[in-house]
């Protein structure tokens, strides 16, 4: 899920029109299902190599806490080792893979439960993240295993995000090389936080937050140099795709605008034939992609269709006029020629001029909530212009 704070922000900003459907909250079932663990595995001949490991309570509430020390066991390849590595992966080419990916599930809490006299004599045993040396060693030794596995890089997220927040204070962004890259994203993301603590707290069931969480999973997923501009986000409304954003919205990228239509037929082929009337029972979803240079698509991630999302883009009245439609069809004659035709008639969009300023969400993240509330959007519009205008002087007086 992206950040929830801002995009409710964001959504009660929005003057919604009064005529359309409400903005949806999700139910705890829709949330439930959004968790990687409980999608990937149904999807995962279409998605990107993954494995996970459920997270020992102590490392959770280590993750909690502002406290920050790394071990130096997190940190096992060697600074020539990881030049080595950086310059062997070559990632561009997706490859067919048939093997199957076990998902690796391993609650090493259990393995804690040790009898009374091997606890005594471990007492003075040094704890890593609160947990034995021994016990976080053999942990250490699953991650380390994975990441071998997936050619020496690897991208975390838990049950629903990605730390994307942190990922400008990383030297590699999200890519990591080993567990100390892995847990420095993780600490220092708000996502992250919001997915320990408050991934239920928008749900519209008012029972959902006297029950816990199923197990926080960490997600190691095999890193590929993606490009920026390939990744899109697919909106479901009752079972319909209504419409696809770029993921990226600050960026023109003139090959995206020039295989525009043939992503579009791409993306609807792809979700007709792999995604449509599959995601368990849910009928309003959003779900994010990834085309590759040969035009192939794989899936990125499912999410709810509510304002814990973005929605890029699309303003939230784009949306839900789809639903307002609807229901104005509902009874007419051509419901039922409408359903048995496969045509990609939902709205695309892609940043599609290279002159037009446009906003992102990033310069925000990590940023105190009022520092971008409460300045004078006026003002800074007008300041920034003004630098604009007198740095281009600048460069015709030198020229």
């Amino acid at each position: 899920m992206d950040n929830p704070l801002l995009n409710f922000l964001s959504a009660a900003n929005e003057e919604v029109n009064d005529d359309l459907p409400p903005i949806p909250r999700p139910s705890k079932e829709v949330v439930l299902k959004c968790q990687f663990q409980e999608w990937y595995p149904k999807f995962k001949k279409i998605s990107i190599k993954s494995k996970m490991l459920v997270i020992p309570d102590e490392i959770i509430e280590w993750l909690k806490t502002g406290e920050f020390l790394i071990s130096e066991e997190m940190f096992p390849t060697s600074k020539q080792q990881k030049i080595d590595i950086l310059n062997e992966l070559d990632n561009e080419e997706w490859t067919d893979d048939d093997e199957e990916e076990l998902i690796d599930i391993k609650n090493e809490s259990q393995e804690k439960t040790e009898n009374h006299e091997e606890e005594e004599e471990e007492e003075e045993e040094e704890n890593i993240f609160g947990l034995k040396k021994t016990i976080a060693e053999k942990w250490f030794n699953k991650i380390n295993k994975i990441i071998n596995d997936y050619e020496g890089a690897i991208l975390p997220k838990l049950n629903w995000s990605a730390p994307q927040d942190s990922a400008k204070l990383a030297v590699n962004g999200l890519k990591c090389l080993n567990i100390g890259d892995i847990f420095f994203l993780l600490k220092s993301s708000d996502f992250i936080m919001h997915d320990l603590c408050f991934a239920f707290s928008e749900c519209d069931d008012e029972t959902i937050l006297e029950k816990e969480t199923e197990d926080v999973v960490l997600v190691l997923r095999k890193w590929y140099d993606l490009l920026p501009g390939n990744e899109f986000r697919c909106f479901v409304l009752k079972n319909e795709l209504i419409a696809v954003s770029s993921r990226e919205c600050a960026i023109f990228y003139d090959y995206v605008n020039k295989n525009k239509e043939i992503y579009r037929e791409k993306i609807f082929s792809f979700y007709k034939n792999n995604i449509e009337n599959k995601f368990f029972d849910i009928e309003s979803y959003i779900f994010d992609v990834y085309i590759t240079r040969q035009n192939k698509v794989y899936l990125v991630d499912f999410n709810p269709f509510s304002p814990v999302t973005e929605t890029l883009l699309f303003s939230w009245n784009d949306l839900l006029i789809h639903d307002d439609d609807d229901d104005e069809n509902s009874n007419s004659e051509d419901v039922e020629n409408s359903n048995s035709e496969d045509v990609s008639n939902f709205e695309f969009r892609i940043v599609d001029q290279n002159k037009v300023f446009q906003p992102t969400i990033s310069p925000f993240l990590n940023k105190p909530i009022d520092g971008f509330l409460n300045f004078n959007t006026k003002d800074v519009i007008e300041q920034m212009i003004s630098i604009q205008k007198e740095h281009e002087n600048n460069n015709n007086n030198n020229n």
